[in-house]
């Protein structure tokens, strides 16, 4: 059966690469991308609308489909405070969420981080854990939440961590490595997993896969 995707931050690194590979699917028969700018580039399947996010409820009837996908986020350093940074990783995205819910959209995919946990010290990390539990509150039939590690590739504004861990990935690679969970994984990979998961038979409600989770389902696609 063919489904419709629901895509939010198709412009940044991980929703791109979503974008491109949900285009390839057969199973998707079309592809609808709410973000501030569009993509560069178009295709039949895909259908893209430019919103300003501060007003996301004036395009609540066009945000109907199969899956949503969330992947949307910044950083302390990009956000400039933790308010900001809290508006853009936490109450647009719930905010664009309750909209899918409310039109009887099933199934949600989000791009979180690993480690994230409503409780840590850390603010970011803490703001990640609290976009789950507001998603998980929505009771989506689907909940299927991916924690990565650092992510790789190439992004319009570089992120200096990113570019340290990068670097260092043969450090994290060996099997024996201390540093081993940390170790990244490059966004198209990720892209891949998310498709994957998203038109798979999913029993538990809600699915939480992070860090060595990802790379083993990746050895099974």
């Amino acid at each position: 059966m063919s489904k419709i995707a629901i895509v939010i931050g198709a412009t940044g690194l991980v929703g791109k690469a979503l974008v491109e590979q949900l285009l390839k699917e057969p199973q998707w028969q079309q592809v609808l991308s709410f973000s501030r700018r569009c993509l560069a580039f178009e295709h039949p399947k895909l259908k893209q609308f430019q919103v300003d996010f501060k007003q996301i409820e004036r395009w609540q009837a066009q945000i109907k489909g199969h899956c949503l996908f969330i992947c949307i986020g910044s950083t302390l350093h990009q956000a400039g405070s933790r308010q900001a940074l809290a508006e853009v990783d936490l109450s647009l995205p719930s905010r664009f969420a309750g909209l899918a819910r409310a039109n009887q959209v099933e199934k949600c995919v989000v791009v979180s981080s690993l480690m994230a946990n409503i409780d840590s010290v850390s603010h970011y990390l803490r703001t990640k854990g609290a976009l789950e539990q507001a998603l998980r509150d929505l009771a989506f039939q689907r909940l299927i939440i991916v924690r990565p590690g650092p992510l790789l590739g190439q992004r319009e504004i570089p992120r200096f961590s990113e570019q340290i861990v990068a670097a260092l990935q043969p450090l994290f690679q060996s099997t024996y490595s201390p540093l081993r969970h940390w170790r990244g994984i490059e966004a198209k990979r990720l892209a891949k997993i998310m498709c994957y998961l998203a038109h798979s038979e999913q029993t538990e409600p809600v699915l939480v896969l992070q860090g060595d989770d990802l790379f083993r389902l990746e050895k099974r696609l």
